[in-house]
This record gives C-alpha cells, sequence and structure tokens, in this order.
C-alpha cells in the first residue's frame, strides 16, 4: 500500500484556514474588507480577549439576499469573480472567496445579513467547518459577522496565539491603518466593551492624520499629487525637520488596499536621501491608483503585498511626487521644538513663530559631589568601572609641545585650560565636526556624539535625583495613538529616560520635568523613539538593561544634531563640557567620538 494519499476535507480546510487566518487580526481585516466592498459608509468591530473569544463587526453595506447567504460559506465562492480573466483586473479587495469558509472552519462563525429595509434578514452559522440550516432573522440592510472561540479546534495553531495585548495591539493598528485609509467611512471599534476608536466620516484627510496621528504631526504633514503613465499618487508627508527611527509611520494604500510594499518603502527612501538624518524615516501615506490590469494583489495568502507590471515607473513617480515638494522653495517651516530658555522671564526672540512650544525652565544651583559620590556614579555606569576607559583629557601627556600658531589673525580667541590641558577651537566642518587644537595636537570632535556622551551623562546621574530636574510647564504634545497607548502605561519608564510626563485628555501628554539642560529638542519625536524602544524590549528584559537604552535614546534625540551650525561660543562651551565628561571615548551607542592627528600620522601621509 502506498504511502502517499488524500486527505479528507476537513483537514484540508484547516490547513487553508491556517494560510489565511493566522491570527485574531487577520480575521478581523478579512471582515473589514468584506464590508467595505459591500460599499459600507458605517463599520463597528467589537472585539474580546484580544479576538480569542470575540470578534464581531457590523455593517450597514448591500448585505446579502437569501440566496447569496445560503451561498457565502461555500469553499471558494464568490460574487467578485466570474472568470479567470477578472483575475487580471481585481477592482474590490476581496476576491478569492475561502475567507469566510475558512474562519469557520477554525471557530463558532455567524453570518447574519439583509439587503432590505424590511427587517428581513437571514442567518447561517458554521462551527468548525460543519454548516448549519439557514435561519430566518430580523436585521436592517446589512450584515453581522461573529466569529467566536477562533482555533478552538486546532490546538496546535490556539497555543501560538499572543497575549490578549498583544493582539488587540496588531488589530489596533490595522484599523489604525483602514481609518486613515478610508477618510469616508465611519469606523467604531471596542475592547472588552471599552471604547478604541470612534472616527466620523471625514471629508478631510488631514482629519483623519490628526485623529491617528496627533495635532502636532498633522500640523507638520504636507501634501503633493503626481501622475505618470495611467498612474495617479497623492502623497502626505512630514517634511524633514520631523522623522522616527523606523517605518512604523509609513502606509501605502494601492487601489484602495492597504499593502506593504518594498517598492514604495525605498522610492519615499530615496526621495528623503540627504534631507532626512541617516537611520531616520519621514511619515508618509501614499494613495496610488493604478490601472487594475497593472496590478497584481494575488500573490500574497493575506494580500498583504503587491506586484506591479512596472515598478521602476512607480519609484520614479513616488520619487518625483515627494522630492519636488521638498525643493519647492520656501516650504520648510520652522521645526515646533520644545525651547528650554533658563530664565522665566527671558523676552521670546524676535520672529519666533507663536505656534512654538515655550517652556521656561529655572535650572537649579549643581550640588557639591563628593569624592565617595563620583566614585559611586562611575561603578554604576554600564561600562565596566575597572575596564572604563579615562577622560580624555587625562590621557594626553602633558609635556607635549605646543604648535599653536602665533599670528593675531588666528589668537582670534584665548586658549582654555581644563585639567591642565590647553585646548582652542579652530572652527566647524561640515556643519558635522568640530576641529580643535588640543595640547598642540589638531583633533575633530563629532557634535552629536559629544553632545550626546554630555546628556546621557548627565541623564544619568540626574534621574537619580529628582530634584535636580529641570521644572517646565508645555503645553499638551498630541503622539500617534500607539505611542500614547504604550507611555500611559510606563510613565515611570519615561521618567527613567528624564522626562516626567503626566496624560493630558485622550491622546496628549504634559511634560513637567526634563532631567537635563538640553537645547531645543522636538517633543514627538522624543516621545515616539522612546515608546518605540519599550515597545521593542524583550518582556523578560533586565530593569539596568532597557534603562539604559531609554536613556540613549533620550540623549540621541536631545543631541546637537549633524548638520546644525554652531557658534564659536556653543563650540568652546560643547567642547570644555565634553572634555571634562567621564567615559568620553564613545557615545552611548559605542561610535568614536574624536580622532586625534598625530605628527606620525601626517608624516606618512606626506610620505616624509
Amino acid at each position: 500500500m502506498g504511502r502517499i494519499k488524500a486527505l479528507d476535507k476537513l483537514t484540508i480546510s484547516k490547513i487553508a484556514a491556517g494560510e489565511v487566518v493566522e491570527r485574531p487580526v487577520a480575521v478581523v481585516k478579512e471582515l473589514i474588507e468584506n464590508a467595505l466592498d459591500a460599499g459600507a459608509t458605517e463599520i463597528v468591530a467589537d472585539i474580546e480577549d484580544g479576538g480569542r473569544k470575540l470578534i464581531r463587526v457590523s455593517d450597514n453595506g448591500t448585505g446579502m439576499s437569501r440566496e447569496d447567504a445560503e451561498m457565502c460559506l461555500k469553499s471558494h465562492s464568490t460574487s467578485k469573480l466570474g472568470s479567470i480573466d477578472d483575475l487580471e483586473r481585481v477592482h474590490t479587495l476581496g476576491f478569492r472567496g475561502e475567507a469566510l469558509h475558512s474562519i469557520g472552519s477554525v471557530s463558532t462563525l455567524t453570518v447574519t445579513t439583509s439587503d432590505n429595509e424590511n427587517g428581513e434578514g437571514w442567518r447561517v452559522r458554521m462551527e468548525g467547518g460543519a454548516e448549519k440550516p439557514l435561519e430566518a432573522a430580523a436585521r436592517a440592510r446589512g450584515s453581522t459577522v461573529e466569529v467566536e472561540n477562533l482555533f478552538y479546534n486546532v490546538p496546535a495553531r490556539r497555543k501560538f496565539i499572543k497575549s490578549a495585548r498583544s493582539e488587540i495591539q496588531a488589530v489596533n493598528s490595522m484599523m489604525s491603518k483602514m481609518i486613515v485609509a478610508y477618510p469616508g467611512v465611519a469606523f467604531t471599534q471596542t475592547h472588552n466593551g471599552s471604547p478604541v476608536f470612534k472616527a466620523a466620516g471625514a471629508a478631510d484627510m488631514k482629519e483623519r492624520i490628526r485623529y491617528i496621528f496627533g495635532k502636532d504631526i498633522a500640523d507638520k504633514v504636507a501634501r503633493s499629487d503626481g501622475e505618470m503613465a495611467g498612474m495617479r499618487l497623492e502623497a502626505w508627508f512630514t517634511m524633514p525637520d520631523l522623522a522616527f527611527p523606523n517605518r512604523r509611520y509609513q502606509m501605502f494604500v494601492v487601489n484602495g488596499r492597504v499593502v506593504n510594499d518594498k517598492h514604495l518603502a525605498a522610492a519615499v527612501q530615496v526621495a528623503c536621501r540627504g534631507l532626512v538624518p541617516s537611520g531616520r524615516h519621514c511619515m508618509a501615506i501614499l494613495f496610488l491608483d493604478a490601472p487594475a490590469s497593472d496590478i497584481d494583489p494575488n500573490v500574497h495568502p493575506t494580500k498583504s503585498e503587491v506586484r506591479f507590471l512596472s515598478p521602476h515607473d512607480v519609484h520614479s513617480l513616488v520619487y518625483r511626487t515627494i522630492r519636488g515638494r521638498f525643493t519647492e522653495p520656501g516650504i520648510i517651516e520652522p521645526k515646533e521644538i520644545l525651547n528650554p530658555i533658563k530664565e522665566r522671564n527671558e523676552p521670546a526672540a524676535a520672529g519666533r513663530p507663536s505656534s512654538q512650544h515655550e517652556l521656561n525652565i529655572q535650572v537649579p544651583e549643581k550640588p557639591e559631589r563628593s569624592a565617595a559620590t563620583e566614585s559611586s556614579e562611575v561603578h554604576a555606569h554600564p561600562f565596566d568601572a575597572e575596564a572604563a576607559p579615562r577622560p580624555l583629557t587625562q590621557s594626553v601627556p602633558e609635556n607635549r609641545s605646543s604648535i599653536r600658531k602665533t599670528t593675531a589673525e588666528n589668537e582670534y580667541r584665548e586658549p582654555s585650560r581644563i585639567a591642565g590641558h590647553d585646548f582652542k577651537v579652530l572652527g566647524q566642518f561640515f556643519k558635522t565636526y568640530i576641529l580643535i587644537d588640543l595640547d598642540g595636537y589638531p583633533m575633530f570632535i563629532d557634535q552629536h556624539v559629544a553632545s550626546e556622551r554630555i546628556i546621557y551623562n548627565e541623564l544619568r546621574r540626574k534621574t537619580k535625583n529628582s530634584a535636580e530636574q529641570l521644572q517646565l510647564i508645555s503645553e499638551p504634545v498630541e503622539t500617534p495613538r500607539d505611542v500614547y497607548e504604550i507611555l500611559s502605561r510606563n510613565l515611570e519608564r519615561a521618567r527613567e529616560a528624564g522626562l516626567t510626563i503626566e496624560p493630558f485628555g485622550e491622546r496628549a501628554f504634559i511634560i513637567r520635568a526634563v532631567a537635563h539642560s538640553a537645547g531645543p529638542f522636538d517633543p514627538v519625536e522624543l516621545l515616539a523613539a522612546i515608546a518605540d524602544e519599550i515597545r521593542s524590549a524583550p518582556d523578560k528584559a533586565p530593569e539596568n538593561l532597557l534603562t539604559g537604552r531609554l536613556l540613549t535614546v533620550a540623549a540621541c534625540r536631545m543631541a546637537v544634531k549633524a548638520g546644525q551650525t554652531l557658534s564659536h561660543s556653543e563650540m568652546d562651551a560643547l567642547v570644555e563640557r565634553y572634555l571634562k565628561e567621564e567615559f568620553n571615548r564613545t557615545c552611548p551607542h559605542g561610535r568614536p567620538i574624536t580622532h586625534k592627528l598625530t605628527r606620525e600620522a601626517l608624516d606618512v601621509w606626506f610620505k616624509r
């Protein structure tokens, strides 16, 4: 007897369901897309226990007749395709006719629907793949689909479902994208009876962006439209002065379908190259409409990817549309920043935009620090105290001869003296590197990583003593909803990163204190970066490891930026503070801060 045999229908359906229904968020997505295909303008999603116990999606779409209701749970039954040729021109979100059957194979599924205004409807059910007889039911026009006990009959799959919190976060993320992708549709979502989203239909796209991402981001979003090769693009994106550490706030909508696409992501990245710092990403929402025959949506089990007939044209359209907007004269608005100022009654600078968040900070006197305190702080540092390098200013022998120039032109500033060593700032190059003369040696200092080390060290010292924090009051800072959800549950974590914040309203924060007298920084970027670090941290990460990562992120966002022009006095102050710092060989990320040119290196270069 042969070893190969045909599988029974029930096993086949469960395997097929595993491809379509990977986790609760996949079920919600399929049901939302069905509602949108039915022309719904109001969609309500009720979730319980992260979707493991119940998923209910109701809509006011066209609904189904009795005959359609009887067919809707059959395998590969659909109203969206008539022949194989229709696969070449897909105009709907769903088209395979397998979603309801697959979901019903691994849950208890109930569909209540009506295609009339008389209140006459029908109900069909499926339990673990077994269909139940059709029943009459009262229902206004539209459909309600209930999915209970997902994967109850597939233990191997159910045990891989994550916690309720993780699953509902995935659902919330997907719903956020749907809310932005379909501004004309009203969306409501609850979890365990508590409201999550209640977005009324909005004709204004910017209102939807504000609802999901917050006012502070929406106010910085620009729009640009483009056309090419029969394609139309509507792009919404933040200008270069606001960027994020990952692509979490980029979404792509192709012919109404929310997708992940490497061509679109690459085009956005190239369009922002040279304008957004390396490793950072602007927020971008792209609506691309193209001929259906030029797009293949049938390349992924969850239909989350598409294939373009001419990916080069798509790339060019995105690049030209976004890059052209960046290069228009006069479009770069002044960045809204938290601008610490040391005197409470200091008048605003002339010409300063009124939209900036003005913060008045009182800087407390720095207490005397004993040798014992210094020692304890050094050993508390994440670097090993015994192996840690000494401060840079202690590593240069004092007997080096000076090669300082003596002409009056080059003696425009007297050398400063720190710990028995002389230094003089010679200038700034490429708006990134500061050249100094340190005891006769030319040395380049990376202004960003030097500032980052200073702030990191100060945050470590001051977060241990809340009395040292700079007291300030800011205007409410609206954040994206996922950032608010994470930070509102991790206020103590934010304090460990040097920020004392308080929730304000449904999705904003008041920044009450900053543990560093940093220069201007963008509050939305900082809060989003801290939330992203908390989100990505392993569940069982050591406390000190996460605290160190949060301090590193905060220091990076508050530090002087590469490409930022500094005055001579600002360079003097930065270098002086840096040379006094401990562990000043590298930044908290491990990057070197300085590069010293020696006589030997120059001799080799000039072949002496």
